[in-house]
């Protein structure tokens, strides 16, 4: 045995002469010397004895952890514990106390200590007496024999101190296999210990015919004289098992990493994943006890060699990490390696990579070519920059990139290589998409300064650079405008590192890994996560229910699963082969995994909330050859050039036709025009927009410009179709469901980026917000009483709701506005989706989110809303808020919103989009309740259609628009409708002006405050309050002509007068100097209490006291012409005898005693 040469030899005997000698052999051995030796806790003592015996006779010299050695506890020198700290605690008293010691028994073992131990020892203050000290201290494998008989004698305490375990011998022995479990110096655990026991019990957790109580071993290893343990070396199994004959530990696996001393980058890379590995260990998240990791260190020239050496003297399965191209690693599986600069693919079985590779990324980028030719409007014309490439690279990198854009019939790219002394900034070309392969560190100032003088340039960067240069981009461009920041371009198939918002973590695995990890943002980086999902990869491909897989077999079962899952982040399909079908054998050779790959600005790596430039998507990599045309005839290249000279005259005349005809045309190319495709429409609405003017009317008019061009910038973006504007708000269409998600997300976004350059807005915003407190009972602001941090990284300026849903429409070309308008349920349903969100809230239908792939559903954070029923649907419609603005909270959905109008309210002429910006109608409450009273009041006297007549002039000088009324609407309904709008406006307009014009400082109170001084509601003075406010129905309305006729309305007066002690019904003819100080000629007065608009109906009468409860004493008076024709009914409050009603006619004293009208 000693010619093979053994590397590790395992003495495991019990204790004796033959043991001794042949530990004596092999150490003395020149053949067997330098192998390791594991052996076990009872034979301890004696190869700590032969092993020193021999180093003080010069036959060896002492060499650190060459002896290993099992144990079932931690050596007596670890005083932390408190089990050892409880050992030497009594087993020192006894020392001292007995004085029984003969140390001349072990004087060999201490002589050991002196000579070849630690040369000061420092005690610790709660040691044993300094005798005993010195004991454990030069007597180590002594102590540990000591502490097991320890353990052993205070378990047999504890079990004689059971009185009725003591009776007899029978009743002891039932007492200790009676389910017992021990702790011995609170750390220790023994047992359980269990007798006989039905199937039952053990099936519900006894433990049945168990004699062993120890569930736990480590390793130690005898350093300097001393018994050390070996970290990460303790193993247990659970309580249930009590014999470990059937646990089986398979063969680690070997992982191995190599260190480039010579390669700055890749140093770094070899820091990082041994940063990553230790960590996930140690904290749990990571189970690698079936792994074995060992680092190389090497150089560029050592690389080889060294790794030869290592196959041939070590067992290695797999590497991972940094790796050059030029190294042979035929001997062991590759995951994940890091090449020092991007590079093609290396077409080997035994490489596998989980990040995107160069063909994907160049392939992707000529997928995704209109998403990035967008972002600045340029060509599709690719440059590619290779810094130090040798030839082999460049023409290999040419050739992909000629293929890739051939495949796209797009133009082929330019290629320029730049030698490692030159600089790439001279290499960069303006107003194109300038591809960097090889990053230096100069490189990124060079980008950096290129892209800050050229606003129309893009850089594109691979990421494998990205990951190599990433803290000296953010260093570079975190301090440039956002403007240069979104025009730095990369590629990521990993969760976004940088995004530590609650919502990402709980719906990516890995990124809530990677934060656990890493906590601090500072270490948030690409290297980092992809080195912590090739560990993950590792972990989930070796280890099965059988184990660890070995080597042979682990690349094998890569690719015959294909594709492989590790926190919920899928890689593959790995296929590795030829398939024989009916025509021909198929050949797959493909071992690249990398899945949904985007493509993101340096913008959106600062700033998650920023959209990433395109959806996540995983390459086909199919290629194919450029479309070309055949070889043309003279005859045809002479029809050529004559036919183009005809053309160019024609042009030149349709060109001049063109501007005189169609000067004012609209670009219609974005509009979708096939009514048999499915439409996605946005409205948009700008919150609060009518108190935001009253308010605040010198900014909203750069405000909502502002609010124009964000919007109209992001439709040519997203290459959709401006409809119309409506006052602030916007109807869009677009194509597909995907670029209008992408649309309205980014309308949140961009909005809360842009410099508003005031922050009145905000302050409006948080003044609405805290005026609602008191106006709706158990209203909760969703953002005026958040922190300023808080709400300055969620809300800035306006606050627009989006509501979005998909399907048919009715698609027509409107020979007036020369463009499309889209009618039908899908504008309706998209327009009151808008009408249920909140501003800042983006809400899409169930229709619009289905019809996004799943990998787009995957990339669009949100939260499911459930069913909500809308105005005039007759079904619940599945609501889905999309998560543009992360952290952002919102009130309740608007689902208590009125509206006027029914369905069949759109016309021919009128889209039902536009019909439905027009007819959403808030709650009626608070002042504008009273308002609406109010004016119902007043107008009642007149027949419904004079009613509507007379409402025009008001609701035109409020801006209040009066949509057209439905045959299935009354007139009574429409009629009241009307009222309510312009109620809505009066008291939001009068509130906003109200408290503005207190500097801001209007708090929750000034609700009251406005209806107190008898301009809102007159219910609200004197501690009035109003018990029935008048509510809209949700019904219809419809609009009559403006009548020409004069109006004697036009000359009525409306007067509040309070009663003496509060009382409608009781009044002295003294009163009547109360009444109102305005008088004309011709009018009289009568009183009437205010009432809701039920009132007016002969089917619900009012009862008296609930007038008089409701009202709180207060009435009005309402001038009235005397000429006016009035049927009267009589009512429960007032008088039924004629001379009532021949007061009323005549003026008299009727106008002294409260009535109550009736039309």
């Amino acid at each position: 045995m000693a010619n093979t040469h053994p590397q590790v030899i395992i003495v495991w005997g019990m204790p004796g002469q033959q043991v001794m000698k042949f530990l004596e052999m092999f150490l003395t051995d020149s053949r067997t010397s330098s192998a390791y030796i594991m052996t076990c806790f009872p034979l301890q003592q004696m190869v700590f004895r032969v092993y020193y015996k021999l180093a003080m006779d010069g036959k060896l010299t002492p060499v650190a952890g060459q002896i290993v050695s099992s144990a079932s506890s931690l050596p007596v020198s670890y005083e932390a514990m408190n089990h050892v700290h409880a050992f030497r605690a009594d087993m020192g008293q006894y020392i001292e106390k007995s004085g029984r010691v003969d140390e001349e028994l072990w004087a060999d073992e201490a002589e050991a200590v002196r000579r070849f131990g630690p040369r000061s020892h420092e005690l610790s203050a709660a040691a044993p007496p300094a005798e005993a000290a010195k004991f454990f201290r030069e007597h180590p494998s002594t102590a540990q024999l000591m502490f097991s008989g320890w353990v052993t004698g205070v378990l047999i305490m504890d079990t004689v101190n059971q009185p009725i375990w003591i009776m007899n011998r029978s009743t002891y022995m039932a007492g200790l296999y009676d389910q017992n479990r021990y702790v011995i110096g609170s750390d220790i655990v023994i047992g359980d210990y269990g007798g006989p026991c039905t199937s039952v019990a053990q099936f519900l957790g006894a433990i049945c015919n168990c004699n062993q109580g120890g569930r736990g071993a480590l390793l130690q290893s005898l350093e300097s004289a001393s018994w050390s343990l070996i970290p990460n070396t303790v193993y247990s199994y659970g309580q249930s098992v009590c014999y470990v004959s059937t646990i089986a530990l398979s063969e680690p696996l070997n992982v191995l990493t190599l260190s480039f001393s010579d390669l700055p980058r890749l140093i770094k890379a070899s820091a990082e994943i041994n940063t990553v590995i230790p960590k996930a260990i140690d904290k749990g998240v990571l189970n690698f006890s079936g792994c074995n990791l060992a680092t190389l260190n090497v150089s560029r020239t050592t690389a080889q060699g060294a790794l030869d050496w290592e196959f041939l003297n070590y067992s290695v399965d797999l590497i991972t990490g940094p790796l050059l191209r030029s190294v042979d690693v035929s001997g062991a599986l590759v995951i994940s390696p890091v090449f020092n600069r991007p590079n093609t693919l290396v077409p080997k079985s035994n490489y596998l990579f989980l990040m995107p590779t160069l063909e994907q990324e160049m392939y992707l980028l000529y997928l995704k070519m209109e998403a990035v030719t967008a972002v600045t409007s340029i060509g599709a014309n690719v440059h590619i920059v290779l810094h130090e490439y040798d030839r082999e690279s460049v023409q290999n990198i040419t050739e992909l990139a000629l293929k890739t854009a051939a495949s796209f019939d797009l133009p082929d790219p330019s290629v320029v290589s730049v030698s490692t002394e030159q600089s790439v900034e001279r290499s960069l070309v303006p107003r194109r998409i300038n591809f960097v392969l090889g990053l230096t560190g100069k490189d990124i100032t060079d980008i950096a300064r290129f892209l800050s003088v050229n606003p129309s340039t893009l850089v594109v960067v691979s990421s494998v650079d990205l990951a190599h240069s990433y803290k000296a981009l953010v260093d570079a461009l975190s301090q440039l405008s956002s403007s240069v920041q979104e025009r730095l371009l990369s590629f990521n198939s990993l969760p976004l590192w940088s995004d530590n918002s609650e919502s990402a973590r709980e719906t990516q695995p890995l990124l809530k890994l990677f934060h656990s990890i890493f906590p601090h943002p500072a270490n948030h980086t690409p290297s980092l996560l992809r080195d912590l999902l090739a560990i993950t990869f590792i972990q989930a491909v070796s280890t099965t229910k059988e184990g660890v897989l070995d080597s042979a077999s682990l690349e094998e079962s890569i690719y015959t699963t294909g594709i492989i899952t590790t926190h919920t982040v899928s890689l593959g399909r790995f296929q590795w082969g030829c398939t024989s079908t009916s025509r021909d054998d198929e050949c797959i050779y493909r071992n690249y995994g990398a899945q949904n790959i985007a493509m993101l600005s340096m913008q959106r790596m600062l700033n998650p909330k920023v959209p990433q430039l395109t959806s996540p998507t995983t390459p086909s990599m199919v290629y194919r050859p450029r479309s070309r045309s055949g070889a043309l005839t003279p005859a045809q290249r002479r029809g050529i050039i004559f036919g183009s000279i005809v053309s160019v005259v024609a042009i030149i005349a349709g060109c001049a036709m063109l501007l005189y005809f169609c000067i004012d045309g609209r670009d219609n190319d974005a509009a979708p025009k096939d009514g048999d495709e499915p439409v996605t429409l946005i409205f948009t609405d700008i919150e609060s927009s009518t108190a935001l003017w009253a308010a605040l009317p010198q900014l909203m008019t750069d405000a909502v410009a502002a609010h124009h061009r964000v919007i109209r910038q992001l439709i040519g973006k997203y290459k959709c179709y401006e409809v119309k504007t409506i006052g602030d708000s916007f109807m869009i269409a677009c194509k597909d469901a995907h670029g209008a998600v992408c649309l309205a997300c980014e309308i949140q976004t961009r909005l809360l980026g842009h410099d508003w350059g005031t922050e009145c807005i905000d302050g409006a915003y948080r003044e609405f917000e805290l005026g609602r407190v008191d106006m709706i009972d158990d209203y909760e602001p969703p953002t005026a009483r958040l922190s300023e941090e808080e709400y300055a990284a969620l809300w800035r300026g306006l606050r627009v709701r989006v509501g979005i849903h998909t399907g048919l429409s009715d698609i027509r070309y409107d020979e007036v506005t020369k463009g499309y308008d889209y009618y039908g349920d899908t504008s309706n349903m998209a327009a009151r989706t808008e009408a249920v969100a909140n501003g800042g809230q983006v809400i899409a239908t169930e229709t619009t989110w289905w019809a996004l792939s799943n990998d787009e559903r995957a990339a669009v954070a949100h939260t499911v809303m459930g069913p909500q029923g809308l105005r005039g649907v007759p079904f619940a419609v599945e609501m889905f808020q999309l998560n543009a603005v992360p952290g952002r909270r919102h009130a309740a959905l608007r689902t208590e919103v009125e509206a006027i109008l029914p369905d069949e309210t759109a016309t021919e002429t009128a889209s039902s989009g536009a019909g439905a910006l027009l007819s959403s109608v808030g709650t009626m409450t608070g002042p504008a309740a009273g308002i609406a009273l109010m004016l119902s009041s007043c107008f009642a006297p007149y027949p419904v259609a004079q009613r509507v007549r007379e409402l025009q002039p008001l609701l035109s000088k409020w801006g209040v628009g009066a949509p057209p009324r439905s045959r299935l609407v009354s007139e009574e309904d429409y009629c009241q409708g009307l009222v309510n709008r312009l109620a809505i406006r009066i008291a939001t307009v009068t509130q906003a002006r109200q408290r503005m014009g207190n500097n801001g400082a209007a708090g929750a109170g000034d609700v009251q405050g406005i209806g107190a001084c008898g301009v809102l509601n007159p219910f609200m003075c004197e501690g009035g309050s109003v018990s029935d406010g008048a509510k809209s129905r949700p019904s219809g309305m419809a609009v009559s002509q403006r009548s020409e006729e004069p109006s004697a309305m036009r000359e009525s007066r409306v007067c509040r007068r309070s009663t003496g002690r509060g009382s409608l019904l009781s009044r002295g003819a003294g009163s009547k100097k109360d009444s109102c100080s305005v008088s004309t000629v011709g009018f009289h007065d009568d009183v009437m209490p205010f009432a809701s608009q039920a009132s007016r109906r002969a089917s619900e009468e009012l009862d008296a006291h609930s007038v008089s409860a409701s009202m709180s004493g207060e009435v009005v008076v309402v001038r009235m012409p005397r000429n006016l024709v009035r049927c009267h009914r009589p009512n429960a409050v007032e008088s039924t005898s004629e001379k009532v009603v021949d007061e009323a006619k005549l003026g008299g004293g009727g106008a002294d005693r409260p009535q109550l009208w009736g039309w």
